[in-house]
Order: C-alpha cells, then sequence, then structure tokens
C-alpha cells in the first residue's frame, strides 16, 4: 500500500507522540522504585536502623563507671589527727605537726606518722598480719575493747613502754605514745608514765580506727 507525502507525516506524528508517552510513564516507574528502596519506612525502618544503645550495647539509664570504694583509707597517715587533737590527748602544748615515718620494708614504704615535740610524741605504723599475730603472740596482752576489729596493748614493749595494737578493715597497726620522753627514761616513774601513757594510747587509738575505717 501507498501513503502520499501528507499521510506518512501524520502517521510518523503519532508514532512520535505514543513512543513520548511510554517513555515518560517508564522514568516515572524507575523514579519511583528509587525511593522506595533509598528511603524505607515503617517496621522495615526500625529493623534496618538499630537505636544507639543497641549498636554500642550500653543499658539504657544506666553507668558504665564503676563505684568508688567507700570509706578508703587517707594515702598520708598525718592527715588522721590534728595537732590540736594530740596536744588534748597528750596534755602539753604543741604544735604537733605530722611526720611521714621515713621506714621502709621489703615491700615498700611503710605507712604511718609521727607527731611530737622535744617533750611527747605520738607515733603510728602500719604492720604486716605476721608481725602483728607474732606481737600478740610474744606478749601478754592486755585486750582492748572498743578500738577496730581487735586491739590489745603490749606493756612489755620498747623498754618498759606500752605499746597499742589493732586491726581495722584487714590492716593492722601499732601505736606508741611518750607524752614525757624524760620521765620515760627515769626508772622510779616509768610504771606511773606506762599507765598514763596505754590510756592515752587507747583514746587516741579510737579516734584513729574509726577515722581510717570511714
Amino acid at each position: 500500500m501507498q501513503f502520499s507525502f501528507t499521510e506518512q507525516r501524520g502517521e510518523h506524528a503519532r508514532r512520535s507522540k505514543t513512543y513520548g508517552w511510554l517513555t515518560a510513564l517508564a522514568l516515572a516507574s524507575v523514579a519511583v522504585a528509587g525511593c522506595s528502596s533509598s528511603g524505607a519506612s515503617g517496621p522495615d525502618a526500625a529493623k534496618a536502623s538499630p537505636t544507639p544503645s543497641t549498636a554500642t550495647g550500653a543499658a539504657p539509664g544506666r553507668s558504665s563507671a564503676a563505684p568508688a570504694p567507700a570509706g578508703a583509707r587517707p594515702a598520708d597517715a598525718c592527715t588522721l589527727l590534728t595537732s590540736d587533737q594530740v596536744a588534748a590527748a597528750l596534755g602539753t602544748s604543741g604544735p604537733f605537726n605530722g611526720a611521714p615515718l621515713g621506714l621502709t620494708s621489703t615491700v615498700g614504704k611503710v605507712w604511718g606518722c609521727t607527731w611530737g615535740t622535744a617533750k611527747s610524741v605520738v607515733s603510728l605504723q602500719e604492720l604486716d598480719a605476721k608481725t602483728f599475730a607474732d606481737s600478740k603472740g610474744n606478749a601478754k596482752p592486755t585486750t582492748v575493747s572498743g578500738v577496730g576489729d581487735e586491739a590489745f596493748i603490749d606493756s612489755r614493749a620498747t623498754g618498759g613502754q606500752p605499746a597499742l595494737y589493732f586491726g581495722v578493715a584487714g590492716h593492722f597497726y601499732r601505736l606508741d605514745v611518750e607524752s614525757d620522753r624524760k620521765a620515760a627514761s627515769a626508772a622510779a616513774n616509768a610504771a606511773k608514765d606506762a599507765a598514763k601513757d596505754a590510756a592515752i594510747e587507747e583514746a587516741l587509738a579510737k579516734v584513729l580506727a574509726r577515722s581510717i575505717k570511714g
């Protein structure tokens, strides 16, 4: 069949309109499909995007920091007693400025402090468990109540001067008091001064045990 030139032009125009409409429809379908794949919503979107707590493994409302221990003993033993507390216990004037012990042992520096003047002195030092047990076994201890977990006085320690031993929270200590250094060297006053110093040790040990335990 033969078409005239005019008819051929009309047929070509109809085909161009049809192809144009199909092309636009195809492009619109591709655009809709792309939006659906790139932006999920509803339940599927919730599954695809984990919450921060799930991603990090942290429990909601709970801190990951470990709790600080309560009642920790101070690193500086000299902070346990003030000059006024020592002076009041000894009945002598101060000032009693604490000085950390310059002692060392096989396990390192000894924890403790000395508060003293030319006339009087108070000394506190930590002991290991074996030394504490040996001191109790080698002496004729007098039990002291109300001081830490366990306490006793050894009146034979250090040339007749009493020493008070006590334990608090798994640590062990020795407390020495000389209220009058000159009098302690005189044999006539030794017994009297020893009794006085033992009473002072007991009073101070109660304060120290409470402070150490926290």
